[in-house]
């Protein structure tokens, strides 16, 4: 998902902003540059690592980032981040070696050694994402005392490129490849699940990047977007194709109308479509054989959609009725989602084309009573107020209703083609209803830490019962307007804006996400929402390990609690020696995640 929509905004100031699209994008290239994730008001965190470079021997860089400031430190009038190589304690650079497989960088040694001197000798240091992040953390506060770890990446020395995506990949770390199914995922979605593509687009043309300030490091959201929790809580290798705006196929040319030709045209050249980046990522990230190396070491993920249903109200003014009232017409919208849907399962067949076997399609939330179904859109004009935005929210849930009963067909037909394939589906409608009601996805009773009643309001239904659909938390736009306003109390609203949510809620997505891949047999993780809840409730900025959160490492017959050989990954760092990753402790947690050394 993309553009919001204002009924208030002027033509003029629309057609600027059309212009100004169009004008942009020539300076896009189709390349990916990944930026990396954190929170609204962050901590000390990493959520990815990335590898810059084509060599088997590279440096390890580490992206800082200064909370204080607005932009979070980024400089957003020169085009480069902030980042310093990674040190060992001794003073020493840290380097890998490895292997390209299929978008990812495979670990296989992580070493430190003086290359001004040609007589010292390499140090072997443990092959551990949590390791690495740890001492990018002692790097940067020896060098920036008032900034925090981004992201952790590896970088060639020299490197000397106008293209950034080619030469970077997500790494794999040992403790992250040990699995015995994928643990790898690779994501193709749109602005539910953009961790800064688009941003890193904009920013090539214009200083902010779009979105802009309050929405943190390029994501649609206050904060990190479930993807992020994912990556770091079930312990996942992630690379991330999402672009907000994507559409699962391209929006066509013969439409009736110029303004909306326009807009189309527009969205699909700044933001692309899926086919577009599975082309890409086909061309950039398989380009050893051609075809996936490790199919049974990664799974492929698929969320998109709303931007095709959503197309047709980018158009300022323009009526909708017709492609809600008459939705099998050559513009209706059972047509356009149909489009879509096939395109989803001729994507999926050109990755299986590949090599892929693994698969997840996760269907469209309920629209209808995103904060967008109270504004009602130029729907039904001549009705009274009341009946237009019942009637305006009833047809949102309505066509994603068709939607995901599309999608549910090309999974169907996808696993009858094929008899290798893995496909799973997750209903996130169904879930997310859970959820907004109150109810666990588990069963029972359980405490989100939203205050869903502060948000939420009744569009009245004549005759009817009324809907229950919900307030946004901003108020502003994705440019950085002066005038945009955030609610005081963003972490208990489960919307940002108008469509996506906060990072409060897009860390419960990253909960329900992580359970279906568990459940389908596709990762080896089980998520623990006692873990969850520390991390999602309070402040998701802070990241709150405890004995619950279960994530399989190498290290020995570490104890936490009753459970042997796994460990809380943050309360890990407390007991690890990081001299060179020789040194490593025993230790045990409480059920508050306070953890005590045990010993050699």
């Amino acid at each position: 998902m993309l553009f919001k929509g204002r009924s208030s905004l002027a033509w003029s100031r629309r057609l600027q902003l059309i212009i100004a699209l169009l004008v942009l994008s020539t300076a896009f290239s189709s390349c990916k540059t990944t930026t990396s994730q954190n929170a609204a008001v962050p901590t000390e965190q990493s959520f990815a690592s990335k590898v810059i470079g084509n060599e088997t021997e590279k440096s390890i860089g580490c992206q800082y980032y200064d909370p204080s400031e607005a932009d979070f430190g980024q400089s957003y009038m020169i085009k480069n981040t902030s980042w310093v190589w990674a040190e060992n304690d001794d003073g020493n650079y840290l380097y890998v070696k490895g292997r390209k497989e299929d978008g990812f960088y495979v670990v296989d040694r992580v070493f430190s050694t003086n290359k001004l001197n040609p007589f010292s000798s390499n140090k072997t240091v443990l092959n551990s994402q949590a390791t690495i992040e740890e001492l990018c953390r002692r790097t940067i506060a020896k060098k920036h005392s008032n900034s925090k770890l981004f992201r952790v990446f590896v970088k060639e020395e020299k490197l000397i490129a106008s293209n950034l995506r080619t030469q970077e990949h997500p790494a794999v770390f040992q403790d992250r490849d040990l699995s015995s199914r994928t643990s790898r995922l690779v994501i193709f979605g749109d602005s539910l699940s953009d961790t800064g593509n688009l941003w890193a687009k904009f920013r090539k043309a214009s200083p902010k990047g779009m979105p802009a300030p309050p929405y943190f490091m390029g994501r649609f959201s206050n904060g990190p977007v479930w993807s992020d929790y994912l990556g770091l809580i079930a312990n996942l290798a992630i690379d991330n194709w999402s672009y907000g705006g994507a559409q699962a196929a391209k929006t066509p040319s013969d439409r009736d109308d110029i303004i909306g030709t326009i807009i189309g045209a527009g969205r699909g050249i700044v933001t692309g479509s899926m086919a577009e980046y599975i082309n890409d990522y086909i061309n950039t990230d398989l380009t050893i054989t051609g075809n996936v190396i490790s199919p049974e070491k990664t799974t492929y993920l698929i969320w998109i959609g709303a931007n095709d249903m959503l197309s047709k109200f980018d158009v300022p003014g323009a009526s909708i009725d017709s492609y809600i009232d008459d939705p099998d017409s050559h513009e209706g919208y059972k047509t356009v989602m149909r489009r879509a849907a096939v395109q989803v399962n001729g994507d999926i067949r050109k990755l299986y084309a590949r090599g892929a076997r693994n698969f997840m399609i996760v269907n469209l939330p309920d629209m209808g009573i995103t904060p967008m179904a109270a504004v009602g859109k130029p729907y039904h004009r001549n009705d009274d107020e009341a009946k237009r935005r019942s009637d305006f929210s009833r047809a949102l849930t309505q066509m994603t209703e068709f939607y995901n009963g599309l999608l549910k067909e090309q999974a169907n037909d996808l696993r009858n083609s094929f008899g290798d394939i893995k496909v799973a589906e997750l209903d996130i409608f169904s879930q997310l209803r859970k959820i907004l009601e109150g109810q666990s996805v588990d069963g029972g009773d359980f405490e989100y830490g939203l205050n869903l009643p502060a948000f939420s309001y009744n569009i009245d239904v004549p005759n009817g019962n009324p809907i229950v659909a919900y307030r946004p938390c901003f108020s502003g736009g994705y440019f950085g307007d002066s005038a945009d306003t955030v609610c005081s109390n963003a972490a208990k609203s489960f919307f940002f804006d108008m469509v996506h949510p906060t990072t409060n809620a897009h860390c419960w997505l990253g909960y329900l996400i992580q359970r279906e891949l568990y459940n389908q047999q596709l990762i080896d993780s089980a998520p623990d929402v006692n873990a969850y809840s520390a991390q999602c409730i309070s402040n998701p900025a802070e990241v709150k390990h405890d004995c619950s959160a279960k994530h399989p490492r190498i290290y020995p017959d570490n104890n936490c609690g009753t459970k042997r050989g796994y460990h809380g990954t943050f309360n890990m760092r407390k007991c690890l020696g990081i001299n060179d990753g020789q040194n490593i402790s025993y230790y045990k947690c409480d059920n508050n995640g306070n953890c005590a050394c045990t010993g050699q």
